[in-house]
């Protein structure tokens, strides 16, 4: 199996359980919090499709579909919507448009078919991805900080 179609089976099988645990939700569960400073499940999902979007574009040297297509413009939102830190009210305010699925679905394309283009050998390379809108960017040569958590992979 080649990396990138790692990367793909990784996508497919996110994509299959955000819609197992998501498909047939109402628009008010969609905007349950479980307190007033926890995103909802579908800003949750939005914020998946959008942190997609711009890590695939950047490490294209491409902008993200959100503004190249005008998709904030379509979805009646802001070029900035559901990135960087929100405010509690800016989460409860938060209404995930209907025609979501359709910008995730261009998302989705988009990148598939990046993967779908690249060799092994297009994985040895440094990829400097900027931060999130309105987030700074490190200093050069700096260490990220670090995790709140401890990564485990496996048992």
């Amino acid at each position: 199996m080649e990396i990138n179609d790692l990367i793909l089976d990784g996508l497919e099988n996110l994509q299959r359980m955000i819609q197992k645990g998501t498909g047939g939700l109402t628009p008010a569960e969609l905007k349950w919090q479980p307190r007033p400073d926890a995103e909802s499940i579908g800003l949750l999902f939005f914020h998946i499709v959008r942190v997609e979007d711009m890590a695939t574009h950047d490490i294209q040297g491409k902008k993200p579909l959100w503004v190249a297509e005008k998709w904030y413009q379509k979805l009646n939102m802001s070029a900035d919507a559901g990135m960087g830190h929100l405010t509690p009210a800016q989460i409860a305010a938060f209404e995930l448009p209907k025609e979501w699925q359709t910008y995730a679905a261009a998302v989705r394309n988009s990148t598939v078919k990046y993967l779908k283009g690249l060799k092994s050998k297009d994985f040895d390379r440094d990829v400097v991805v900027p931060p999130p809108p309105g987030q700074p960017a490190p200093p050069a040569g700096s260490t990220p900080p670090p995790l709140p958590f401890t990564p485990t992979i496996g048992g």
